[in-house]
């Protein structure tokens, strides 16, 4: 919904900025408000599962009436928070100040909120105060919304020739320029016929296309001039690019820095009446962090170092978080890059820069998507699949919902390798060894004296907020774990394609 489009609807909708400290709060104050008859929007609930996170915060700025700012040290403090502020103002929102504590302001949030509405939280926090105002602001809407024009009353028919009929729209039949209208309508018309016979009788030795390709892989636009309004779902018969696929089998499909993809079949299922298979890469395409520290830095912030094991980082989930990476996978960098086919990701702020991770290596801010690699007609076989993932030492109300054509397996779909007789245990490929900068592989594989790697799982530590499973390589253990924002474990990604059901 567009600017225009927010102010003339006559349904409020608020959009809540706050720090993750306080996220008990704002979703009091949504639940509140919601049952007084607003409407709110409130991250991480009102995020898309599939779409990049920025994206989302922004589009529900554009499409709210009012900004309210829950404001606090912390918030102050937050770099996302300020960027809300900032567009909210642009966007000429009402914005609410609730004062939930006394704040020294930054510089830039004085600038932003000296002008806008400041309410202070009493002891109790009652948000009938807010409520009110909201209410004042939805009854001046309501007064300065321009009234709807009333449809005019038909006029009364007048005779005309019988190619009069139906002059454009917007002329008066009487009007002196009638037949100019009429004149450029039928030549229009004429255009319209030349280029049909030109379409229908162009020289048959055009190349025709590749009969070697599946169905399924015809091109977009030679489909479209075939049946340009066709709407009829693709038949659940209809070949795909894979065609059958058994577990286990390994399959060619995609590229990576140039370099073709093998993938293990792993898991075969129906979902929305499609026949869909889960492929795991057979081998660790690159090693990277899982998600990047909201302070910038790991292991600090406001240039307090937190490496000391006896720091409140250590038992601060929302701080270990900040600090070490949020684990949440609806919210990790790796998540958008993975799902990505743009040459020049907008991650929103939370850029993986090598000074972001722990080892200061292995950034990804510059490099293009996972899928940019991929042609069009292999992303057209991709399938958005659904799935839960458990949540973090913070949250009781999980798990969270997903949808994304590629991802990071979960520690409870580790059983698909045994059903598929696919090693859990893989090595990195040659390219990913070799763009390495993180030291992490060459001590493994001196501690060990084998090429196979530790590679990250998407399921976060229910007691950490920080840290992420990670399949290890079997000579000490199973599985591990570590802070996300450890740029040297593995990436072996899962994509979810269309599959035929019958050989």
């Amino acid at each position: 919904m567009d600017t225009k489009e927010r102010r003339s609807s006559q349904t409020m909708q608020i959009f809540i900025s706050h720090s993750s400290v306080d996220a008990a709060i704002a979703k009091e104050f949504c639940t509140y408000m919601e049952r007084n008859g607003q409407k709110c929007f409130l991250a991480p609930r009102d995020i898309r599962p599939g779409h990049e996170y920025a994206e989302e915060l922004i589009d529900g700025i554009d499409s709210s009436d009012l900004f309210l700012l829950l404001l606090s040290q912390k918030a102050n403090d937050s770099p996302h928070v300020l960027r809300e502020v900032e567009h909210a103002v642009n966007q000429n929102l009402p914005i609410i100040v609730y004062q939930l504590e006394d704040v020294n302001l930054s510089k830039s949030m004085q600038y932003f909120l000296m002008t806008h509405q400041w309410i202070k939280a009493d002891k109790n926090k009652e948000f009938k105060r807010i409520l009110e105002y909201v209410r004042e602001i939805e009854a001046e809407k309501k007064e300065t919304a321009a009234p709807e024009p009333e449809p005019e009353p038909a006029p009364a028919p007048v005779p005309t020739p019988a190619k009069a009929k139906n002059p454009a729209p917007g002329l008066d039949p009487k009007s002196k320029y009638l037949p100019i209208a009429i004149a450029a309508a039928a030549l229009v018309v004429l255009i319209a016929i030349i280029a049909l016979i030109l379409l229908f009788t162009r020289d048959k030795g055009d190349t025709p296309p590749d009969a070697s390709k599946p169905v399924a892989s015809v091109s977009q636009e030679s489909s479209e001039s075939s049946t340009p309004e066709s709407t009829e779902p693709v038949s659940e018969n209809q070949p795909t690019m894979l065609g059958h696929v058994e577990l286990g089998d390994t399959i060619e499909f995609g590229s990576f820095n140039g370099v073709p993809i093998e993938w293990r079949v792993l898991h075969l299922a129906e979902q929305d009446g499609q026949h869909i298979a889960i492929l795991v890469s057979k081998y660790i395409l690159t090693m990277r962090g899982y998600a990047v520290p909201e302070s910038g830095t790991y292991n600090y912030e406001n240039n307090t170092d937190y490496y000391d094991p006896d720091s409140p980082a250590e038992y601060d989930l929302d701080l270990q978080a900040r600090i070490r990476g949020d684990s949440i996978w609806n919210r990790s960098t790796i998540r958008i890059w993975l799902n990505s086919d743009r040459e020049h990701i907008d991650y929103g702020g939370k850029d993986p820069v090598s000074t972001a991770f722990s080892d200061y290596s292995n950034g990804y801010k510059n490099e293009p998507g996972f899928l940019n690699g991929f042609t069009k007609e292999e992303r057209d076989e991709l399938v958005p699949y659904k799935f839960t993932t458990s949540v973090d030492g913070r949250y009781t109300d999980g798990p969270y919902p997903s949808e994304d054509k590629v991802f990071l397996l979960s520690l409870e779909e580790m059983d698909w390798f045994d059903e598929a007789d696919v090693s859990k245990v893989t090595s990195p490929t040659p390219e990913a060894i070799t763009s390495n900068g993180s030291p992490i592989y060459g001590n493994n594989r001196s501690l060990t004296g084998s090429k196979d790697f530790i590679w990250w799982l998407r399921t976060p530590r229910h007691d950490k907020s920080s840290q992420c499973y990670l399949v290890d390589t079997g000579y000490r253990r199973e599985y591990s774990s570590a802070d996300v924002a450890v740029e040297g474990y593995g990436i072996r990604p899962a994509i979810c394609v269309r599959v035929d059901s019958k050989k």
